[in-house]
């Protein structure tokens, strides 16, 4: 036999109320339903014996995992938060015969919200952590570098290779320039203060021969890249110009 339903009225804050509300339509739930199961919980809560135990990260980390290639096996749906909802839904039992979700040992149930922050935990360690970049790329940080210190780091080592005379694609030139150019501080470029020997022969191969030879069969090369440095050193004017005019305001303001 089912319980008995006890019907009541509550009054709630008009803030409790759409907190409520958002939470239920992002669980699949009525607002009865969502209040009803959070007061369930919280009840129960009271007893350590039903207290469920949260899940490890490694838990966490194989439930991410486990809805990436769900994700990957369904297609696209309408939208980010439908995908979680219809997870959740598949993971929590709703299709019995599905077999495109498998259960995380530890996680019996997932609510969308949760699946959500973590997921958005998760992306935002893997895009800023430095620790996730140096295994994954670790020249990130020297390629998200402006160009003008690109610029200044090849001229730099064209200067080294001159004394005496290298090659500068030799990997003994290259290695030798990096361990050299981590130890004098003072002739650092600013904003790069490591470079390693594959990431410079890509600048080299990509500054001194790829680029030179195709504006030399470019049709109009010579003039190309003299309309470039013009654009370029308008666009320099522009700035210097609205940054005086700035300062005169300022001045004036004051």
């Amino acid at each position: 036999m089912s319980d008995a339903i006890y019907r009541t009225q509550l009054r709630l804050p008009t803030r409790l109320y759409e907190r409520l509300k958002g939470e239920s339509e992002m669980a699949g739930r009525s607002l009865n339903a969502e209040i009803a199961f959070r007061l369930e919980m919280s009840v129960l809560s009271q007893a350590p014996a039903t207290v469920a135990k949260q899940p490890t990260e490694r838990q966490k980390a194989e439930l991410l995992l486990e809805f990436e290639a769900w994700t990957r096996s369904v297609g696209t749906l309408s939208g980010e938060i439908e995908a979680y909802r219809e997870f959740c839904r598949v993971y929590n039992g709703a299709d019995p015969d599905s077999d495109l979700v498998e259960p995380v040992y530890g996680i019996e149930e997932v609510r969308p919200r949760f699946l959500r922050d973590l997921a958005l935990a998760w992306r935002r360690y893997a895009r800023e952590s430095a620790h996730v970049h140096q295994f994954t790329d670790p020249t990130r940080s020297q390629r998200l570098v402006p160009e003008r210190r690109k610029r200044h780091l090849i001229m730099s080592y064209l200067r080294w290779c001159n004394v005496p005379e290298k090659n500068p694609l030799d990997p003994a030139s290259l290695v030798g320039f990096c361990g050299y150019y981590s130890s004098a501080e003072d002739n650092q470029v600013l904003d790069v203060p490591a470079i390693s020997p594959s990431y410079l022969e890509e600048l080299v191969n990509e500054w001194v021969y790829e680029l030179p030879a195709q504006l030399a069969v470019h049709p109009e090369g010579q003039n190309f890249l003299f309309v470039a440095l013009q654009a370029m050193q308008k666009q320099q004017q522009d700035r210097l110009k609205a940054i005086e005019v700035a300062m005169s305001r300022f001045g004036a303001a004051k």
